[in-house]
């Protein structure tokens, strides 16, 4: 069985890259169990009423392309 826990965060354009540091600090302090994959922290734009799989991915505001997403 494969589980995801999938976390959010809402950002103003503002406050975006000083939060997007904080997810970053504490995506590198967290402890994986076994076997246990975190990706890194990314941006995507919401789109009022979609889904979570068709939203907009905005490398241009996390700095990190596709082939580097861990």
């Amino acid at each position: 069985m494969t589980c995801e826990l999938k976390t959010y965060s809402l950002a103003c354009p503002d406050c975006l890259a000083q939060l997007l540091a904080a997810a970053r600090i504490k995506q590198a302090a967290c402890r994986l169990a076994p076997g246990e994959t975190l990706d890194l922290p990314v941006v995507y734009e919401l789109t009022p009423g979609a889904r979570d799989r068709v939203l907009a991915r905005r490398a241009d505001l996390d700095g990190i392309e596709n082939s580097q997403k861990a």
